[in-house]
């Protein structure tokens, strides 16, 4: 972001829940003072409105919101992160229908900026897109405060059907 911002470039944060608005909105003032706009279901009218007009002007070239913040009149956009991908709370079930993971990287294509997909457990497609050579993927090998990676098993489900005869959805060790 704040490269973006060096860049004369606006980002936007997507977050799963708007629980956590308000603290990233915090963490992100500390950093960016007013510069920080935050867009969400549950402000005023009036204070979307503002909200609105304050990213128009390119007064708060940092958004932060829940997936209608994706569609903020971003100016000079550089960069859009979207905060666990995976997370189902981005699928907009209601007319008009849409995802914002994958109208973030849309978005940013014509834009001509960065989308970052973040996810410990990213979704399948973004997986398969990785995969595919579509995204570029970047492994992170050390977790906040060092804590230890959780330990990982692959299993093809296919074999474990063959031994037992039932479908097995998970399997605890």
């Amino acid at each position: 972001m704040q490269r973006a911002l060096e860049r004369g470039q606006s980002a936007i944060l997507l977050v799963p829940e708007i629980g956590l608005t308000p603290q990233m909105v915090g963490v992100l003032d500390a950093a960016f003072g007013k510069k920080v706009a935050m867009l969400h279901s549950a402000l005023t009218p009036e204070e979307r409105s503002e909200q609105w007009r304050r990213i128009r002007r390119g007064d708060a070239p940092i958004i932060v919101g829940t997936r209608s913040a994706v569609f903020a009149p971003a100016p000079k956009l550089g960069l859009i992160l979207v905060d666990e991908e995976h997370d189902q709370s981005y699928k907009q079930e209601e007319t008009p229908r849409y995802n914002a993971r994958d109208v973030a990287v849309m978005r940013a294509h014509g834009a001509g900026a960065v989308v970052v997909l973040g996810s410990a457990t990213p979704s399948l497609e973004t997986w398969q897109n990785a995969e595919a050579g579509k995204y570029t993927r970047i492994a992170m090998k050390e977790r906040v405060m060092n804590r230890p990676l959780p330990q990982v098993e692959l299993i093809d489900m296919r074999n474990e059907f063959k031994e037992t005869g039932t479908k097995i959805f998970f399997r605890v060790r």
